[in-house]
């Protein structure tokens, strides 16, 4: 498998705008009431929002912007998702409220009845050992002598006697009481008998232990305990509270797998459903999610839970006591997830209008299996999640496992400050935030094995905005923790866990990993740096439903910043932006890259979106997705799968796409993106311009599958300069359907580096706003040719990167062009060359020759960002007869009386050493970061400012053009 090249600079740009009042601005361009009176520029209307829609002005003019961060100073030219008026954006999605299934329609659990006597639904046939409730010694609730002579009140708080084992059997509670707390102490336990019960209770404490079955006795019973809020409880303690030295030991009834994907595709009004594994295990009455196969799942909710009325002998057809109300597609490219929510031991909370439920919060050490929580966590409180280790350190040995979270006011499963834990064939559903939750930045080496997320809910608008820079949200009372305005999944603070197998529905995102640069909350004080530390495992996952909320968001997204202000009170911030990890090993010297294998998304605005800066994406299939992946940095996809269009035809997918950037397989990007795709097919991928479809980055080893020839690639002819980077080598011709290696650049003559090369003006005309489209120029890629980058730097007249004060590629910030070397008059290759510093291009068999307007630079700088090590790139510039020319520490150089040649070369050093991203014997040259650059000093030139004059003439075979003279 050979890996082939690309060199990502330069793509659609956008700029950063403010974001919505009630947020922080993060940016440096006020929004405008869009009267009309605006200083500069005009003025159009965003989506900044797509669901729920939000439309707002923003003006089309960058007063302020640095080139390395923003895109397009001009985002009302951006092309798409711009409207003349609020009205009009608005409408443009034919935008209603959510319709679909109303999530509080869903059925509740049953719940068991206590009758005495009691009943076990063990039948003898279970392989079981070491049951705690058939040890001997144990005390009974109901007798008074396990409690000094009186059997404790309901009303009163119970503590259990010390050092003492207490059996709890389901005829020893009184009847219809609600207990107001059981506090078990240390060194006493209390422990559940195998038979149906329902407990009703305000809190449990567990300093000692609880136990309902064990790790080699799971319960057959049934057991339901449900939480009342009771006076002088803190309802924050409506939970069971494990404490430090504490212990926790539920072990429900096992039933495998919790959750699978259908084996064909089920339509609306189907009273069965065909798996994909065997569920022999689940019970008719039990409840069941089947997930939804549409785009938007908050806009149109058909995530549906159903009741089994029977399964068949071999396990992979369910019957349903109701039909289904809506398809759900089971194709060969992608299936609905089918998830079991039932379990024998239910926690639940008696109301839910409050939104304050029960929660498990484990200090100490805690195994929980078969364990259902139903109407659990508590609304925007902090620790008071479904399933939660609080500080509970190295958790090695302890799990939480097939257990299920139904109906959540507040997150899912929660690890925080804890290490080595495990989660696996869990199932979360109908969740508010983030489900699965990486907390703090300091948890480690935890597995997150073979779960289901559906129906994850954003709290608060969702995390949007005009581009890249996103929004920003602050910690406040309704949102303590403001990253759940992106609500996911799988929200990992650090990547050194391992997540497998598993499978996201809805949300935001599926997965988010957010860029920490410091553990947060209590953890601040840890010595480590979050957003440094290595990927453990991202294996076989899947994601789907998401990323609808803003145009950046991807099923998978790698980015966004969570971060502590210590001027404000170490107050939390979220940015949903674009933010980049510095992956290093595990020892933190080397930098180390995140691998993801065997990926899968589908129904996603970008399926993978990751900011950078190390990324391998392999074994990589993308459905049904706005843009198939964006890696920036160093990147490699290898082995991908991209099919714009599945045969799912009532995904809802890709809907109307007014607001939708370009249809796209793979993104181009600017700032020094390099990335290496091999081996990769894209299918279904047709050139209908007035839908978007036309950008597709393809490089090596590349497959094509009903995609129109002018669908592989595509770039609009617009005013720009030299600094602009894109350019892209397709190693042996199968993605630019030509028969050898092809060097593809914009559209400019300075890109058409050889007689053979081609830029095909699009085959309908292509205008866009600004001028024509067509397919990039391409140009066979000869022996010795090399894309190069250089840095000019005039003092008084460039603008540096990150100064804030870039400006557009217009004709008034022309100050000179570049040329090949070579090509004369009309056949001139050249491009203009700005105010901003930067000249991207092709060396070997030429040369550059920069031509100034105002005549000849006295002084200027040839700052070397991309020149490879062992390759040269000769540069000349005129000036008048008889100038001398200083020579600087190791220059070489020729003036003919007229024009300076200089030969620019890399010595190289230790930055250079092991720069460039090489997979598969095949490399994405490095760069250096201003850290070489020759400069060139004229004297005996008797002008004032940065240029002279210089008389007409003709040199370097072009005819020059010549300003009077210009002072700068």
């Amino acid at each position: 498998m050979g890996g082939r090249l690309a060199l990502l600079l330069a793509a659609a740009l956008l700029l950063p705008l403010t974001a919505r009042a009630e947020l922080i601005s993060n940016s440096t361009l006020s929004e405008t009431q869009c009267t009309g009176d605006e200083q500069e520029g005009t003025y159009c209307y965003v989506a900044s929002s797509t669901f729920p829609r939000v439309c707002d002005c923003v003006r089309n003019v960058c007063p302020s912007a640095s080139i390395s961060e923003t895109t397009n100073c001009f985002i009302c030219d951006r092309g798409y998702g711009i409207y003349t008026s609020e009205e009009e954006c608005m409408a443009s999605e034919a935008f209603v409220e959510a319709v679909g299934i109303d999530p509080s329609s869903y059925p509740i659990p049953s719940f068991p009845s206590t009758s005495c006597p009691a009943r076990s639904r063990a039948t003898g046939s279970e392989q079981r050992s070491n049951c705690p409730f058939q040890q001997g010694g144990l005390k009974r609730w109901d007798d008074p002598n396990t409690w000094g002579g009186r059997v404790p009140s309901p009303s009163s708080v119970i503590t259990l006697p010390a050092n003492s084992k207490v059996l709890l059997g389901a005829c020893m509670l009184q009847s219809g009481a609600t207990y107001k707390q059981i506090v078990i102490p240390a060194g006493s336990e209390l422990i559940l008998a195998d038979e149906d019960m329902a407990i009703d209770v305000g809190s449990i404490m567990v300093s000692g232990a609880l136990r309902a079955g064990g790790p080699d006795c799971r319960l057959a019973s049934r057991i339901t305990v449900t939480f009342h809020p009771q006076p002088g409880v803190d309802v924050y303690n409506m939970a069971i509270w494990v404490q430090k030295g504490g212990e926790l030991d539920l072990h429900g009834k096992l039933f495998t797998p919790t959750w699978t994907r259908l084996a064909q595709t089920a339509n609306a009004g189907a009273s069965s459903l065909q798996l994909q594994d065997p569920v022999r295990s689940w019970e008719a009455g039990q409840q069941v999610v089947v997930t939804t196969t549409i785009w938007k799942d908050e806009q149109e909710n058909q995530n549906e839970v159903v009741t089994i009325s029977s399964v068949s002998s071999d396990g992979r057809t369910m019957y349903l006591t109701q039909p289904l109300q809506y398809q759900h597609y089971g194709g060969p490219e992608y299936q609905a997830e089918v998830g079991l929510l039932s379990r024998y031991i239910l926690g639940d909370a008696s109301t839910e209008q409050s939104k304050r439920g029960v929660h498990i919060r484990n200090e100490g050490r805690a195994r929980i299996r078969g364990v259902q929580a139903f109407r659990a966590g508590q609304n925007n409180v902090l620790g008071a999640y479904p399933f939660h280790w609080h500080f509970a350190g190295d958790a090695s040995g302890q799990m939480a496992t097939d257990n299920s979270v139904y109906r959540s006011f507040y997150r899912c499963y929660t690890i925080h400050a804890t290490n080595n834990l495990l989660l696996q064939n869990n199932v979360g559903f109908d969740v508010q935030g983030h489900c699965f939750y990486i907390e703090d930045g300091v948890e480690e080496y935890n597995t997150i094995d073979h779960n289901l997320a559906a129906y994850v809910h954003v709290i608060g608008s969702p995390a949007a905005g005009y581009d890249q820079s996103g929004q920003t949200f602050r910690e406040s009372p309704g949102m303590p923790q403001p990253s759940d305005a992106a609500a996911s999944g799988f929200y990992v603070t650090n990547p050194n866990n391992r997540l497998s197998n598993n499978a996201a529905s809805g949300g935001y995102s599926g997965f988010i990993y957010p860029v920490l640069p410091k553990p947060i909350g209590p953890s601040r004080w840890v010595n480590i740096v979050p957003a440094s530390r290595p990927m453990l495992r991202f294996d076989g996952n899947s994601a789907h439903s998401s990323g609808y909320m803003w145009f950046q968001a991807g099923c998978l997204y790698f980015g966004g910043l969570i971060y502590e202000d210590p001027k404000d009170n170490n107050r939390l911030y979220y940015n949903g932006g674009r933010h980049e990890f510095t992956t290093m090993d595990a020892a933190g010297k080397t930098p180390a890259f995140f691998q993801m294998t065997n990926t899968k998304v589908f129904l996603c605005m970008v399926g993978h979106m990751s900011w950078g800066q190390r990324f391998e994406v392999i074994n990589y299939q993308a459905y049904d997705i706005v843009r198939g992946a964006t890696l920036f940095g160093q990147g490699l996809l290898q082995n991908a799968y991209i099919n714009v269009q599945s045969a799912n035809q009532r995904s809802g997918f890709p809907g109307r796409l007014d607001d939708l950037p370009p249809i796209a397989g793979f993104q181009w990007y600017d700032t020094r993106t390099m990335t290496i795709i091999k081996d990769t097919t894209f299918v279904n991928y047709k050139y209908q311009p007035q839908l978007g479809y036309y950008r597709m980055a393809v490089f090596y080893n590349i497959t094509l599958i009903n995609v129109d020839h002018q669908a592989i690639g595509r770039i609009d002819v617009h005013e720009t300069g030299s600094s602009r980077m894109f350019n892209w080598l397709d190693y042996d011709g199968t993605s630019t359907q030509r028969t050898s290696p092809t060097i593809v650049g914009s559209w400019p003559s300075w890109w058409q580096i050889a007689p053979d090369c081609t830029f095909e003006v699009g085959r309908d005309g292509g205008e866009v706003a600004g001028g024509t489209s067509g397919t990039p120029g391409c140009a066979p890629w000869r022996g010795g040719q090399e894309v190069g980058r250089v840095e000019l730097r005039i003092p008084g007249v460039t603008i540096a990167w990150d100064t804030g004060k870039a400006v557009p590629p217009t004709k008034d910030n022309e100050i000179g062009y570049v040329a090949l070397f070579g090509y004369r008059a009309n056949q001139a290759r050249k491009m203009a060359i700005t105010k901003n510093e930067g000249i991207t291009g092709v060396t070997g068999q030429t040369g550059w020759y920069a031509h100034f307007y105002g005549g000849a630079p006295k002084y200027h700088e040839i700052w070397l960002s991309q020149v490879p090590v062992g390759t040269s790139l000769v540069w000349s510039s005129r000036y008048p007869a008889g100038t001398k020319v200083v020579e600087g520490d190791g220059l070489s150089y020729y003036f003919d009386g007229h024009h300076l040649f200089v030969k620019l070369v890399d010595p190289g050093n230790g930055e250079t050493q092991g720069i460039d991203f090489c997979r598969g014997g095949v490399c994405v040259r490095g760069y250096r970061y201003w850290s070489l650059y020759y400069s060139i000093k004229a004297t005996s030139l008797n002008c004032g400012g940065a240029f002279c004059w210089m008389q007409e003439q003709v040199g370097a075979g072009l005819i020059e053009h010549h300003s009077r003279c210009a002072v700068v």
